[in-house]
């Protein structure tokens, strides 16, 4: 490959970042809150970020992360026209996801709305739900928890492997994803209470001191677990709720706890290799400790999922034709109601490529849909995915009780993207589940009995306000 064309993937890779940049800016210019365009980040992390390394060590000879070892695993990766395939792709993805939000989202923050009165949320009620969500969690795994911790491995084996050898699996790991919502819901409440708009609640020393030890306890189940990606979902969705409910967010605050957490998320990325006995001794490298933070943009995560679109253009995997569709809806339905419900679109990318059945890998949802449709797809699939973002936006534009539906189901898929975007096209259930149904919830039973959508709400001074 001449030198002109090899750094043109250079090129080619910052006019596409640049263009989603751009419209990113745009798109904040139109609606004035930073969700949608902290939503595009994350779109482009999983999309793009593993695209700068992987070009400059492919051009160099050199090794600048983690995640090597995947094209032994995976399939090796050339900077040839599958690539550059894959990366117009991904803009294509991402780029119709933008542009449905800038088609079809109503222009400035100021078109939001007040509600016809505010949800009046208890934080006790909270922090009980994330503590038996919790304790609940724990209780399942509690065998194999310790089988791991005798053994010297990491908590991340049980967690990687969980699914073969802990019965109930999927309601612990439901479980941990409860507890975390809560926490996503009170925190941001506790610093915009004196100036609410959907969600309000009353705070006091004592309810804060408790949030600290609930927040430290998830924490550190998510040390012991190597579980990352609840407590970031939480974060983003914690994020999204105090910007819109607060009339006047505080964004040093914010972002200074924003940090604070990502801290702790990427100091999990680096102790999920570590054994749980060394966890619990205190014996880890604190040197890699304090890397952490910047260790974590390196994570084979991204490198993974960007790699997916890759192997199918370059063995030519034949399209399915909407078989992946039918398997993510048939997932609705309960295994115990349909034993033999279709196979995923990730095992036919799996069995396809030959990837080795002890190790699961990452599928971006642009390839799912390519998966199915071919280019077209990308196309739908980002366009699917913007017009449900966009749907809940527009809810907390047009006021009334149903604004706060709007509020928590926006705020939960905005947080839930980086899941969304790792879980090809399977994931449709979890975006409704665990970013919508779980948190609305939640909403319902932390509020008061006398208050719900659709019904009069109660104004702050305690009035029931007609919609």
């Amino acid at each position: 490959m001449a030198w002109h064309e090899a750094y043109g993937f250079f090129l080619l890779l910052s006019i596409l970042v640049s263009s989603l940049m751009g419209v990113a800016y745009w798109i904040w210019r139109r609606t004035r809150t930073i969700s949608f365009p902290l939503g595009l980040f994350v779109l482009y992390f999983w999309s793009f970020h593993g695209a700068w390394a992987v070009v400059h060590d492919l051009l160099t000879g050199s090794v600048s992360g983690r995640y090597h070892y995947l094209f032994e695993r995976m399939f090796p990766v050339h900077l040839d026209s599958y690539y550059l395939k894959t990366l117009i792709l991904y803009w294509l993805f991402v780029m119709a996801v933008a542009m449905t939000v800038v088609l079809f989202v109503r222009p400035s923050s100021r078109a939001l709305r007040q509600p016809g009165g505010v949800l009046r949320i208890r934080h006790s009620l909270l922090l009980v739900i994330s503590i038996m969500a919790l304790i609940g969690s724990a209780f399942i795994i509690r065998g194999q928890l310790l089988e791991v911790a005798l053994a010297n491995r990491s908590g991340y084996d049980l967690t990687s492997q969980g699914g073969d050898v802990v019965p109930l699996f999927s309601l612990h790991q439901s479980l941990n994803r409860l507890s975390v919502m809560p926490l996503a819901i009170g925190i941001p409440l506790l610093f915009s209470r004196s100036s609410s708009r959907y969600l309000v609640a009353e705070s006091t020393l004592t309810l804060r001191i408790a949030y600290i030890l609930i927040v430290a306890a998830v924490f550190a189940y998510g040390f012991l677990l190597g579980n990352k990606a609840e407590l970031f979902a939480a974060m983003l969705s914690g994020v999204v709720i105090y910007v819109l409910n607060s009339d006047t967010p505080n964004y040093r605050g914010m972002i200074l706890g924003a940090l604070l957490m990502f801290g702790g998320i990427a100091i999990i990325d680096y102790i999920r290799t570590v054994p749980v006995g060394d966890v619990l001794d205190g014996r880890i490298d604190s040197e890699r400790l304090v890397k952490a933070p910047l260790e974590i943009l390196s994570s084979n995560e991204a490198y993974a999922t960007h790699f997916s679109m890759y192997g199918v253009l370059y063995h030519r995997l034949p399209h399915t034709y909407g078989k992946g569709i039918v398997s993510a809806a048939a997932a609705f339905v309960p295994r115990v109601v349909w034993r033999d419900r279709p196979p995923l679109t990730y095992k036919y990318y799996a069995d396809q490529l030959g990837l080795p059945e002890t190790q699961g890998f990452t599928l971006h949802h642009a390839t799912g849909w390519y998966i199915n449709f071919g280019s077209t797809g990308v196309l739908i699939g980002g366009a699917l995915l913007g017009g449900v973002w966009v749907l809940l936006f527009r809810r907390i534009q047009m006021g009334g009780a149903l604004a706060i539906v709007g509020l928590i189901g926006f705020a939960f898929v905005t947080g839930g993207f980086a899941d969304f975007v790792r879980a090809g096209i399977a994931s449709y259930k979890s975006l409704v589940l665990y970013n919508v149904v779980f948190p609305l919830l939640v909403v319902r039973l932390a509020s008061r009995a006398d208050t719900w959508w659709g019904l009069p709400l109660r104004s702050q001074t305690g009035k029931a306000v007609a919609n």
